[in-house]
């Protein structure tokens, strides 16, 4: 239910109680006895909370039945209604209040008191069952955010399983391509080498050949000498023969050199790229080694 603003409830309660007053000054303006004035306008106000509990305006009638106490203490059924409007109203704590003073103001012979004793233990249990649902629900709020926090906590250990995960299985490709890359390096040295040794084995073959021929050539050279003249061959034969073995021997001298060349060279680009690459430069390329 609405509670009314409290300046506005004593805006209305002192409204209600001039009319109420200035009733009882009129239709007894020559009442002589003080007590019977305040009981007189006790009544009347109460009979305006009355009205204003009826269309459900707790509050308001607990703050008029509570002036109409006030005004005439011996009636202690308005404290009592004020009470009751504070329990209707929502207001624990208030009822609380107005029915304890009830209780401490009054004997058990009243007509009230049972059910002013019940009421209170009524109020408190009200008030107690309410702390229990707030409690309750922040305990259930409680569970629920700590659920929150551990499904969340989950996700991120989940996640980072997951980084954790594609990061082993990243590792392990670049593994394996590293592997399989040093493999083919150790394949295409192995090749290059080898093509280069049996290049320079050639060549070494065609120089040892060339001198074989140089040898002959000066065995067949040996003079005879008739009249103090070589007769065995003509000079012209002999100048051919001496071109054949100097091009053999230029072929073999270079076999060997660009056999070298191409081992040294494959054997460079297929090491540890990070130890040893083939780097251009103005004269060519250089061959850079990092120990």
């Amino acid at each position: 239910m609405t509670r009314e603003p409290l300046s506005r409830s004593s805006s209305l309660c002192a409204a209600a109680l001039c009319v109420v007053v200035g009733a009882v000054s009129a239709t007894d303006v020559h009442a002589a006895d003080p007590r019977q004035k305040r009981h007189q306008e006790a009544a009347a106000i109460s009979h305006v909370a009355h009205g204003k509990a009826k269309k459900g305006d707790m509050a308001l009638a607990a703050q008029l039945y509570q002036q109409a106490w006030t005004t005439d203490k011996s009636v202690m059924a308005y404290l009592y209604a004020a009470g009751r409007c504070l329990d209707k109203a929502g207001d624990l704590d208030g009822a609380i209040a107005a029915y304890q003073k009830f209780l401490s103001m009054v004997t058990t012979t009243d007509p009230l008191f049972a059910k002013a004793t019940d009421r209170l233990k009524e109020a408190k249990d009200a008030k107690a069952e309410k702390a229990a649902a707030e409690a309750r629900k922040r305990k259930a709020e409680k569970r629920a955010a700590e659920r929150r926090a551990e499904i969340a906590r989950q996700q991120e250990a989940a996640r980072k399983a997951d980084e954790a995960r594609k990061a082993k299985i990243a590792a392990e490709k670049a593994k394996k391509r590293l592997a399989e890359d040093r493999a083919d390096r150790q394949m295409a040295r192995i090749i290059g080498v080898s093509l280069g040794a049996v290049a320079a084995v050639g060549g070494g073959w065609f120089i040892y050949d060339a001198s074989q021929m140089a040898a002959e050539l000066e065995s067949d050279l040996e003079p005879e000498v008739k009249g103090g003249k070589i007769v065995s061959m003509t000079q012209s034969e002999a100048m051919s023969r001496q071109d054949a073995i100097n091009q053999q021997h230029a072929m073999g001298i270079g076999l060997v050199a660009a056999g070298l060349a191409a081992a040294g060279i494959v054997w460079a680009v297929t090491g540890e790229p990070d130890k040893v690459a083939l780097v251009p430069s103005a004269r060519g390329a250089l061959v850079r080694v990092r120990f």
